[in-house]
């Protein structure tokens, strides 16, 4: 059962990653009824296992086995994946066993899950410089979001030692530049494509600069959640309205000529605006 267990990469990481969830869920829904009381503020009870330990894991299972595809490289191995996923599932573990005993242990936990975040993302650097192919711009940005997953969780670990400011731009940076950015980015490469094998003669019709500016928004999303200025939010708002607004325009998906579970994938951009 272990064998076929861990034969994809998607398998483990989904698993956990749904267990992790159910679990956190349950923690949180008790520890709002009074049943318990945990260690830690609603950041390190809800907004830092969401990121770091359940999201990240759906993340990596997906990226295990498309990203080599991408770039035209050899699969990752198992024992590669495997030791990745033992340490997020050791961290994860300890976390949630930490919010009852210590704070001490939670650090511990989120050294842990950091250790393997970095990991992980070497092993995706790694594939992506050995491969030849010319364009790797949406790994590079893949990589990127990644990337900014790893200060996210370095900010949050920081701010368990009194730095509280640090904690809150962790969250922020984990949303927007890590989760949010890394779904659109994969997005933004898989959807179009999808629809141009279901529907003849579409054409993907992206802008040159989409992530560039799309990554340079949202990073000013969150220096305007950072400041909290009014106005500049609100032009900030504005601006990733307009900008997620024209270029789903742009690509003028065929809603009505595409399969229904398509439109689900249609939808969660169209969401975005």
């Amino acid at each position: 059962m272990l064998k076929y267990f861990s034969s994809q990469p998607h398998q483990p990481f989904f698993t956990f990653g749904i267990l992790f969830f159910i679990s956190f869920l349950f923690v949180l829904s008790f520890s709002y009824m009074g049943v318990f009381t945990l260690n830690g503020s609603i950041t390190l009870i809800h907004s830092y296992p969401m990121i770091h330990i359940i999201f990240v894991q759906f993340f990596l299972g997906f990226l295990f086995v498309v990203f080599p595809r991408f770039l035209t490289q050899a699969e990752v191995k198992q024992h590669v994946y495997m030791n990745r996923f033992f340490l997020f599932a050791l961290g994860g573990i300890t976390y949630i066993i930490s919010l009852f005993i210590s704070p001490l242990l939670t650090q511990i936990a989120m050294i842990l899950l950091l250790c393997a975040s970095l990991m992980s993302f070497r092993t995706l650097l790694k594939i992506y410089q050995k491969s030849i192919v010319k364009d790797k711009k949406d790994t590079k940005f893949i990589l990127i979001a990644f990337g900014f997953g790893i200060i996210s969780n370095l900010f949050i670990f920081i701010s368990t030692f009194g730095y509280s400011s640090f904690k809150t731009l962790g969250v922020y940076i984990g949303f927007y530049l890590f989760l949010f950015a890394l779904i659109f980015t994969i997005s933004q490469r898989m959807i179009p494509f999808f629809t141009s094998v279901k529907v003849q003669n579409y054409k993907i019709n992206k802008s040159k600069y989409l992530l560039e500016i799309g990554f340079v928004l949202l990073g000013l999303k969150v220096i305007s959640l950072g400041i909290q200025n009014p106005l500049f939010s609100f032009v900030v708002d504005t601006l990733l309205f307009c900008f997620f607004t024209y270029e789903l325009l742009k690509w003028k998906l065929p809603a009505f000529e595409v399969s229904a579970i398509m439109w689900v994938l249609y939808l969660s951009l169209f969401w975005i605006p």
